[in-house]
């Protein structure tokens, strides 16, 4: 659960050294799961959806993986990307770990404000 939770300890390694009181924990969890790579986003675009959500979309560069996401947007005042349990980066086979959902969601915030500010002039 550590793993995905957004909220866990950053040193994971810790955790499970306390839980395990110095015990080779190793054979239920490996140490490359709990290596988060840095996920870089690219060519954010919005696009329509509705009155009040709108949907980003973007590409993305996760370790050796990449591929092309998207997720909500709630429109109304100035735009947010949706973090919560309906966000669309919450799937049953997510691209991301929980670790790695809030630099994520920081990161296309800031693509998105820098959308809305282009769009507004």
């Amino acid at each position: 659960m550590a793993l995905w939770n957004p909220k866990a300890s950053s040193d994971i390694v810790a955790a499970l050294d306390d839980l395990f009181q110095g015990r080779d924990w190793m054979p239920f969890v490996s140490p490359t799961a709990l290596q988060v790579p840095e996920v870089t986003i690219t060519n954010v675009r919005l696009l329509p959806y509705d009155d009040d959500l709108a949907l980003i979309g973007f590409d993305y560069v996760n370790g050796a993986n990449a591929g092309r996401e998207m997720e909500y947007v709630k429109r109304g005042g100035r735009p947010m990307i949706v973090r919560h349990g309906w966000s669309a980066l919450r799937s049953a086979v997510p691209a991301f770990t929980g670790r790695q959902l809030s630099k994520v969601y920081d990161a296309l915030q800031t693509a998105l404000d820098d959308l809305s500010e282009l769009a507004s002039r």
